[in-house]
């Protein structure tokens, strides 16, 4: 049986971004190729439940014993007899691991000084010395394109196990929450930095807000660095229909999944949790600050980008430069709560059609036996 090593890609939200390239390369190779995952263990596990892949290794590449881990990784490699390494991140280091694993058939895009590494060599587009905005779906789709594949479905795509429902079961249990009720979830984190997050100040305002739609849910999503962050909003709006993920003793993934793929619509910076929310074909209020929308373009479900006009904004820092972070202080709660209302009236009206039409197919069936 052939096999195919994917390099997955470093950080949660691109993984979500690259299923599309795992479902191409899948229906590419057909199910005689074996086809396995390589990435870090929070991309591996977004991508759990996924049909593509039929395994995936977990591999530590920022913490102490990154190195013997790779080494393990290559060793494991070399073992398997791995034909073909696609590499989806830009690393040195991907391309390095497949180099060394013996792999015939190495591809990737030719950057980072790993040209030579590589069998088959993609040129990312580029304007003199600046690389050229492009969505990282489509890029990821230039490789899976490259060997012959059909790309023309570039929906991303996430699966929901049935711990996940569990999880998120028993939490709005815990809460003594409605689970019919219209739900907001607000994730005001992400790994990149704190360039990214909007003030805890315009967290409450929203939150108090959204409240005033009657029955209206709130939760307020985190990871475990912005656990603090997110319970003391809890504490301090002192409202039962607005609650902190973080008062859970184990955030896993799964959970984060699962809320998401729950909400009526969701409010995220652009972080992970984002992508998860479009994949799930949420809608999706995304706060742009130092980051630049066109690089993360997806295609499920129409997104409302809000951003402000400044010129200093897309910097890519992540602190602000100038000491004043306008590019999220300026993202003013009005704007953000006008837009969330109108997606949420938006979601409830094709909920009740969907409902609508479920019914009369039923009657339909009913009146022809």
């Amino acid at each position: 049986m052939k096999q195919v090593a994917i390099f997955l890609p470093n950080w949660v939200g691109d993984g979500v971004m690259a299923t599309p390239t795992l479902r191409a390369l899948r229906n590419f190779y057909g199910r005689n190729v074996r086809m396995i995952g390589i990435g870090r263990p929070a991309v591996v596990g977004v991508l759990e439940g996924t049909p593509w892949l039929n395994e995936t290794w977990a591999f530590k590449s920022r913490s102490r014993g990154a190195l013997p881990n790779r080494r393990k990784i290559i060793a494991r490699l070399r073992r398997e007899k791995i034909d073909t390494a696609i590499l989806l991140p830009n690393s040195f280091t991907s391309a390095a691991m497949a180099w060394l694993s013996g792999a015939r058939h190495r591809i990737g895009y030719a950057r980072d000084g790993r040209t030579l590494l590589l069998t088959k060599k993609l040129r990312a587009p580029r304007s003199g010395k600046k690389w050229l905005p492009i969505s990282a779906v489509d890029y990821y789709l230039g490789i899976a394109e490259s060997l012959g594949a059909l790309t023309l479905d570039k929906h991303m795509e996430l699966v929901l196990t049935a711990q996940d429902r569990g999880l998120q079961q028993n939490l709005y249990s815990k809460w003594n929450w409605n689970p019919s009720a219209p739900t907001v979830v607000i994730n005001n984190g992400g790994a990149y930095g704190g360039a990214k997050l909007w003030t805890a100040e315009h967290v409450r305002d929203l939150a108090k807000g959204l409240c005033e739609t009657p029955q209206l849910q709130v939760l307020l999503h985190c990871g475990p660095d912005e656990r603090e962050a997110a319970n003391a909003l809890e504490t301090e709006l002192a409202n039962p229909r607005v609650r902190s993920m973080g008062t859970e003793e184990n955030l896993p993934l799964g959970l984060t999944k699962a809320v998401l793929a729950k909400a009526s619509v969701v409010i995220s910076t652009d972080s992970g949790p984002r992508h998860i929310a479009v994949a799930f074909n949420k809608p999706v209020v995304s706060l742009f600050g130092p980051t630049d929308p066109a690089w993360t373009t997806t295609y499920n479900v129409r997104e409302s980008y809000m951003e402000e006009k400044l010129p200093c904004r897309a910097c890519w820092k992540r602190t602000c430069p100038l000491g004043h972070h306008r590019c999220m202080t300026d993202l003013k709660v009005e704007r953000v709560l006008r837009e969330t209302l109108l997606r949420l009236t938006e979601s409830q009206l094709s909920e009740h059609q969907e409902g609508s039409s479920k019914t009369d197919i039923g009657e339909s069936q009913t009146r022809a036996a």
